[in-house]
């Protein structure tokens, strides 16, 4: 890498219910703490565009009318998880691995990430997402309040309202050009 001598920036391309990326997360925690002066981690979510997808649709599955959905393939009988779901987990894990960050308590999102790998995986929920946060003693509300800030809320119904964070990752993917995932880019070379 062209800066070997400072810290380098390390984004994970995911969504919150990508069995192979949480795994990664899960194993990485391991190495993280010896490398925690080298590098610098952000949680990066991945989404596809739906603009022309029929309404009922977009409300289980997008945020922004289409611009950023998580279909669920998944979704079985015992696991009624939407694509809706999915998006609001990764803007929790956002928002607490900003949060958490500035705090410089970072190692508590990795413990997050690891308890909710375990224990809600599948069943992406919000009740969910608050029993991590009491399993790390961090306020849910908090979290809440960062993500409801996070919507440009000009709209009546939820499924219509664009967001910031979705918005930013959505256009660095774009940029980076990478279609698969999970991925990690290094100092934005993927």
């Amino acid at each position: 890498m062209p800066n070997i001598e400072e810290k380098v920036h390390v984004e994970l391309w995911y969504s919150s219910n990508n069995v192979l990326a949480l795994d990664f997360l899960k194993e990485f925690d391991k190495y993280r703490h010896e490398l925690k002066d080298r590098i610098e981690f952000e949680p990066r979510f991945v989404t596809w565009a739906c603009d022309f997808c029929a309404d009922d649709y977009k409300q289980e599955e997008c945020f922004g009318n289409g611009k950023y959905c998580a279909p669920n393939h998944e979704r079985s009988s015992y696991s009624n998880v939407y694509g809706r779901d999915i998006i609001s987990e990764d803007l929790r894990q956002a928002c607490l691995h900003e949060m958490l960050k500035k705090q410089g308590q970072e190692q508590l999102w990795w413990d997050y990430i690891k308890y909710v790998h375990q224990e809600c995986f599948d069943n992406i929920s919000g009740q969910c997402s608050k029993l991590g946060h009491q399993e790390i003693n961090v306020k849910y509300d908090t979290t809440l309040s960062c993500v409801s800030q996070s919507f440009n809320t000009t709209q009546t119904k939820q499924y219509l309202n664009d967001n910031i964070i979705l918005a930013e990752n959505a256009a660095k993917w774009k940029e980076y050009g990478t279609s698969f995932w999970p991925s990690v880019t290094i100092d934005n070379l993927t």
